[in-house]
């Protein structure tokens, strides 16, 4: 029995930028139909928009990781994915963020949102069995109901100019934190962030890092 699969773009590559997606489900079924322990499955670059039907055949209570990377499909309301940990939606420009129905996934460990413009927190902050965060490029300024998130290690708010640190020192269960590019010049509502090991500032030019000296447990800083 195999018990994990992976079906990626790699398996794939030669059906990229296929005009005609018709050729490219049925090929797509042929390989899906026997891929009952299925656990991975990665969409990314892929030109989808009529061939989403797919998704139905495969096995619901088996696959853990989706991603969908840079592909044209738009929404998961197809997807049932009962037993998903990790969701990984990605988009090559802003665009209003479709993901309401995140909601349904209460198993997700790891969900990564890139560029999904005014991402809904409150939505998100319902997901409680989180463990990885990444909201890059997504638009935000507050970010308070995400300190529901009790289980949450990992948070990347990478790119997001506008945005406001300060609910940052409820998250104190935190070990990695990404604050790249988010146009920060204070940042002395990290120090009480005391249980962080990696940290990341890189693109705020002109930050004040004397804060971090109470950070006993960093090591790693960029």
């Amino acid at each position: 029995m195999q018990d994990n699969i992976i079906y990626d773009q790699g398996m794939m590559e030669k059906y990229q930028n296929r005009v005609n997606c018709n050729s490219l489900k049925i090929r797509m079924d042929q390989k899906l139909k026997n891929l009952e322990f299925l656990q991975k499955f990665d969409l990314s670059k892929l030109c989808l928009d009529s061939c989403t039907s797919i998704i139905p055949k495969l096995n619901s209570k088996t696959i853990k990781e989706l991603a969908l990377c840079y592909c044209t499909i738009q929404c998961i309301d197809e997807f049932e994915l009962e037993n998903l940990e990790v969701l990984i939606l990605k988009k090559d420009k802003y665009e209003d963020g479709q993901v309401q129905n995140i909601i349904k996934y209460r198993k997700l460990k790891q969900l990564e949102l890139l560029q999904y413009h005014d991402t809904d927190i409150n939505i998100i902050s319902q997901i409680v069995s989180l463990i990885t965060l990444k909201l890059d490029f997504c638009g935000l300024i507050d970010i308070d109901e995400l300190k529901f998130l009790t289980l949450l290690k990992e948070l990347s708010l990478s790119g997001n100019f506008e945005l406001d640190i300060s609910p940052l020192p409820a998250f104190v269960q935190l070990v990695a934190l990404d604050l790249s590019s988010c146009s920060l010049r204070d940042i002395n509502k990290l120090q009480s962030l005391t249980n962080l090991k990696q940290l990341s500032l890189n693109g705020n030019y002109g930050v004040d890092i004397a804060p971090l000296q109470y950070l006993k447990q960093l090591t790693y800083l960029d």
